[in-house]
């Protein structure tokens, strides 16, 4: 039982940081980020 916790908890983690690295990596974020700023200024 432990080894099936100890995995559910691994993978929980992994996918927060693969999606992480997809929100940074996915072009269409950062042109988002790029209009709310020039909408600010």
């Amino acid at each position: 039982m432990p080894f099936v916790l100890a995995w559910i908890v691994i993978w929980i983690v992994l996918s927060a940081i693969i999606m992480g690295i997809i929100y940074r990596l996915d072009p269409t974020n950062h042109q988002a980020v790029n209009e709310a700023a020039e909408s600010r200024s």
